[in-house]
């Protein structure tokens, strides 16, 4: 049954109905939340759907990774990569289904939420790396995850909703959809985030994702708040913004991470990412 959360403002209509994951993600995390579950368990679910066990290996074997030698079966790529790496991966590659599902209307939002999502992904692995995080690929998963939420409130408002998005060219629609629809796809993204039973590092930096960087303790929504700033401040998976609105904390951690690397790097990596994950 379709699991649904009304608003709790009287004046609004708005029922959220919180999309199924698919099939292989949920599989895939029920695998991870079992302590018995072996290796060779993960390896054969991931490579029992073809369209996804070969985006994990294009990814691995794309600039994000930089192998030294090609990568070609998905044993291989835990034994280079790690298990949790290749799982991660995986998992981002499953859920790329999710913005594909929907009306047609509000298609080209979902398509470029799912572009940016990718960019942010890209640029927070990036930083939780430079940062000596130690799981830079829950980083990449949680990037792409972490506007999950929006596909919720399209789903229940459908242009209204996309109208909001195109308006707010800083990207923090929160306040709006507080007033709005009563509730902000943050909150539903972690909904949806404990629903799944993604780990609970993921579902606190898909709440915290636009909150003060100052505020959180936790490296992977400081990765995230980082990389959802930085992609936009670079036009990285975003239009470019002529009237963009510094905030200092954040350009203070992101220069201390020596930012024209990151840029440059980041830049390379999201263009190969997004070919991968569209293809």
């Amino acid at each position: 049954m379709l699991e649904t959360i009304k608003s709790p403002l009287p004046s609004t209509e708005f029922t959220f109905a919180l999309p199924p994951f698919p099939a292989t993600a949920a599989q895939l995390v029920a695998a991870l939340n079992n302590d018995e579950t072996h290796v060779r368990d993960i390896i054969a679910l991931v490579e029992c759907e073809p369209t996804i066990s070969s985006r994990v290996l294009n990814i691995a074997n794309s600039p994000l990774y930089g192998a030294s030698r090609s990568i070609t079966t998905i044993g291989h790529a835990v034994v280079i990569l790690g298990f949790k790496s290749v799982s991660n991966l995986a998992l981002t590659a499953a859920a790329g289904a999710m913005f594909d599902q929907g009306d047609c209307e509000c298609q080209a939002i979902r398509q470029q939420t799912y572009y940016q999502s990718l960019a942010i992904g890209t640029l927070a692995r990036q930083i939780a790396w430079k940062s000596k995080a130690p799981n830079p690929d829950e980083s990449f998963l949680t990037g792409v995850m972490h506007d999950i939420g929006k596909l919720v409130l399209l789903n229940a408002a459908g242009t209204d909703y996309a109208d909001l998005i195109t308006e707010d060219a800083q990207g923090d629609t929160t306040q709006h959809e507080s007033n709005r629809f009563g509730t902000t796809h943050p909150a539903l993204g972690k909904t949806c985030g404990q629903k799944w039973g993604l780990p609970p590092s993921i579902v606190l930096a898909i709440n915290n994702h636009h909150a003060n960087i100052d505020a959180v303790t936790d490296q992977t929504s400081m990765s995230l708040i980082a990389a959802n700033y930085a992609a936009r401040c670079w036009g990285i998976g975003f239009d470019p913004v002529d009237s963009f609105e510094p905030v200092v904390a954040l350009d203070d951690y992101i220069t201390a991470l020596d930012d024209d690397e990151l840029r440059a790097r980041s830049t390379e990596q999201y263009a190969a990412i997004r070919e991968i994950c569209t293809a």
